[in-house]
């Protein structure tokens, strides 16, 4: 290689570089780790919690467990600023189909779930002077729908029950009166091996991938252009004495988390 291919070669990469720097688009908060009911929230975000509506947002394979025609609304408001809702409801469903003339049912539970964060009375500033200068306010945050799907599938790998999902959603993001959208997809599994040694009954493990594909969003108003980021989120449920006891531990963008359950009766934790 000469030297005047290599200086080519230099100039070329440091044109590319600095372009890259210049255009790299900013990445933006993942609203979704908020976006869960307050059984998720007790239980440190787990994407291992199994059957939950008010947990779909966070891992779509939860959606696999969803037995009925469920309804959850959760909502919470600090100082008359701070303003959250999620809104959700799921059925299940059974797919029939034939395969070298031996008929198959598969079921499958979906959901459909509409969350908003924001927060309100945002003072709008100027600089006058040297000094800010409240001219008004404004209100950020986001508007997000999330439809989800999810299945079981028995003794596959070696593991006895595996919850599969994935899920296709849009979020809207806004500054005072400049927004942008965009689309992605999350996928989420769920893997339960059966122990029953002693006082253990299961195990299981979550993963939850957020953002696994999602376009860029550009401000209509400032032309600014942004990235939701690639997330993955981990947990674990062990669970003891017939399932009446669980121990969760769960890995996210928060830390690390560590949380319990009881099931006083079925269905009452």
């Amino acid at each position: 290689m000469t030297k005047k291919q290599i200086f080519t070669i230099a100039i070329c990469l440091c044109l590319l570089l600095s372009k890259g720097l210049i255009g790299v688009p900013k990445s933006i908060t993942n609203p979704q780790a908020m976006m869960v009911g307050a059984r998720s929230i007790s239980l440190g975000l787990n994407p291992a919690i199994y059957g939950d509506l008010g947990h779909t947002i966070l891992n779509p394979a939860t959606n696999a467990g969803i037995n009925q025609l469920p309804f959850i609304i959760t909502s919470q408001q600090l100082l008359g600023e701070f303003n959250y809702l999620v809104v959700g409801t799921g059925l299940p469903g059974t797919i029939r189909f034939r395969r070298k003339g031996e008929a198959y049912r598969k079921e499958f539970g979906v959901s459909l779930s509409y969350s908003s964060l924001s927060i309100s009375k945002v003072p709008k500033t100027i600089n006058q002077d040297g000094l800010p200068y409240q001219i008004g306010e404004f209100s950020a945050g986001y508007h997000f729908l999330h439809l989800g799907f999810g299945a079981n599938f028995y003794n596959k790998l070696a593991i006895n029950k595996i919850a599969v999902g994935t899920a296709i959603k849009t979020l809207t993001y806004y500054v005072d009166s400049s927004a942008a959208s965009t689309i992605g997809i999350d996928i989420g599994i769920i893997a339960m091996q059966y122990i029953d040694y002693k006082f253990i009954s299961s195990l299981e493990f979550g993963l939850a991938m957020h953002n696994a594909l999602s376009p860029g969003l550009k401000m209509n108003k400032t032309g600014n252009t942004m990235n939701l980021p690639f997330e993955m989120i981990l947990g674990t449920k062990l669970n003891l004495w017939n399932d009446r006891l669980s121990v969760l531990s769960s890995i996210n963008n928060l830390g690390v988390s560590i949380g319990s359950e009881f099931e006083i009766e079925e269905g009452v934790f």
